[in-house]
């Protein structure tokens, strides 16, 4: 998704003393509000619900349900000014954010918050509206290069079983997979997303903080980034940043009043799985003075695509000529991630070679073409996973594969699609009958 920059900045309107500051960061919190209609817009909670639900024949456990941020339909409209935290070093950034996610205190009130990357001009009411674009009269938010940056990472490459034991390990993983080189051995504090619970994942997700060596706009936070694994839409002014931690709710056993009679399993709270905080040492960010506007990335990214769309036009030795430079992480020229390029190389081998070739032949090119010195044997195995040999299958199945079999495979797969969206569930309610649901007590 692209976005048109249309927002002022600190230079040109006057925003609340300090928050101009590059190594601010300004703290939100949610409040109820009467709008001039006379209506009450409620607080809402900043923060995901998490259902560990028990597991079933059809749902191996950890079956996860989660509930959208907020503690009711829709999302706190209505702010005020919590907060400004000087952020100087990478120890003021991990102390923040610690204090920002715990929740657990009666009185706290950090589920209602969050951080944003603009400033709230004078100009605004003490309670307003997140609304930041240029060309709105009723705009609360301008914004300000910061130097302090996150980036949300939702569709990182897959971790196998066991990579809760050696998680700084994986973190860094991510980052080399997911973020500009620039982040690959540079100070971070990883906070995993609340879906992250352990054991085997197809798709890792994080928040990912660290800062720089100069203040970047929200403008150049979007043309750095274009073409890697994260989201984008995070840098504009008034963007949401959360900070919170989730609520976890799963099963707890409790002493049966029957001495002889096994405990009691019933719904509650519980201990959140996962330590959430995560630091790894490492220089600031260095980000680049000569940034490339996303637009005319956009342009060659399309052209790298329109190469790599079709694995049968593409040689073997040049589908392995694309990959074999290839570092973690990718480039800045936008390149397709390494996992889909692998699959593709897949397509080709397949398609040179059949009806002969092997799996282990297969997996040998892929060896070659990933060698590379920061990748580990770990890597290297996750590399050579059931996905490849999955794609190898159905390459090869398809092969082999007439004119009508295609058109009724094709078929199928439309069917199965309308079936699945037949299938989606109605809204779960309110959280009472989500728990309720979650737990086998309602059908």
């Amino acid at each position: 998704m692209d976005f048109d920059f249309n927002y002022d900045t600190a230079a040109a309107v006057p925003v609340i003393m300090g928050q101009d500051n590059p190594d601010t960061m300004v703290v939100l919190q949610a409040v109820e509000y009467v709008d001039e209609r006379g209506k009450v817009q409620y607080r809402k909670e900043l923060r995901k619900t998490v259902l560990i639900a028990p597991a079933t024949e059809d749902t191996p456990p950890p079956a996860i349900q989660r509930r959208r941020k907020g503690k009711g339909p829709g999302f706190p409209t209505y702010y005020k000014v919590d907060s400004s935290w000087p952020i100087t070093d990478l120890g003021e950034l991990e102390a923040t954010l610690q204090h920002l996610l715990k929740t657990a205190h009666p009185r706290t009130t950090n589920a209602y918050k969050c951080v944003i990357r603009g400033a709230i001009t004078q100009a605004s009411a003490s309670i307003f509206r997140r609304i930041f674009k240029k060309s709105d009269p009723r705009r609360a938010i301008v914004d300000v290069p910061r130097r302090w940056i996150m980036f949300d990472v939702d569709c990182g490459p897959p971790f196998p079983e066991g990579w809760e034991q050696n998680p700084k390990h994986w973190a860094r993983y991510l980052i080399r997979e997911c973020l500009p080189p620039e982040l690959h051995d540079a100070g971070c504090i990883v906070r995993w997303s609340s879906s992250m619970l352990g054991g085997a994942r197809d798709i890792s997700k994080a928040h990912v903080w660290c800062l720089s060596d100069r203040p970047v706009s929200s403008q150049e936070m979007q043309d750095w980034t274009y073409g890697f694994a994260c989201d984008r839409s995070l840098f504009q002014p008034g963007h949401v940043h959360y900070t919170a931690e989730a609520r976890y709710w799963g099963i707890r056993l409790r002493e049966n009043a029957d001495p002889d009679g096994p405990p009691l399993a019933l719904p509650g709270l519980v201990k959140d799985p996962l330590p959430r905080l995560l630091r790894l040492n490492g220089p600031r960010v260095k980000v680049p003075t000569d940034i490339e506007p996303f637009r005319e990335k956009k342009a060659k990214m399309a052209q790298i695509k329109e190469r790599a769309s079709s694995a049968t036009s593409m040689s073997v030795q040049e589908r392995a000529a694309e990959i074999v430079d290839y570092g973690p992480g990718g480039d800045a020229t936008g390149k397709p991630t390494l996992h889909h390029q692998l699959l593709s190389l897949a397509g080709a081998y397949v398609n040179e070679v059949y009806p002969d070739g092997s799996f282990e032949e297969l997996q040998q090119l892929v060896a070659h073409v990933t060698k590379h010195p920061l990748r580990d044997d770990i890597e290297f195995a996750l590399r050579m996973n059931e996905g490849l040999r999955g794609q190898f299958r159905y390459c090869y199945r398809q092969q082999s594969w007439s004119e009508s079999q295609l058109a009724e495979r094709a078929a199928e797969a439309e069917e199965k699609h309308r079936a699945r969206v037949a299938a989606v569930p109605k809204p779960l309610g309110d959280f009472r009958t989500l728990l309720r649901r979650a737990f086998g007590t309602e059908k």
